[in-house]
């Protein structure tokens, strides 16, 4: 099961974060949404900042950190970011990030 954080503009990153990290015991990944530009770049610092941590805590987890991009109705491209936490079956002690 995936649980999935959408983040937006004037949230507390920090906050979502730890929430994240609280649901992850019974969730299989963790996606975070993000389509501000200043907010990904917070959340990134966020998770980067607990990657360590939650490592020491649930050996054999995935970090993967993709830019995408979303396009409005106007067909302007607005960044987004996706972040997602899951477990690497392959490995008892793995992180991926790309």
């Amino acid at each position: 099961m995936t649980h999935s954080i959408a983040i937006k503009a004037g949230d507390n990153v920090d906050a979502k974060v730890q929430r994240a990290l609280a649901v992850f015991a019974t969730a299989h990944a963790v996606e975070f949404t993000n389509r501000d530009t200043r907010a990904a770049q917070k959340l990134v610092a966020v998770v980067e900042r607990t990657k360590a941590r939650l490592h020491e805590q649930q050996a054999g987890l995935v970090f993967q950190h993709n830019r995408l991009t979303h396009t409005t109705r106007a067909s302007q491209p607005v960044p987004q970011l996706a972040i997602r936490l899951s477990r690497d079956e392959r490995s008892d002690d793995s992180w991926v990030l790309n």
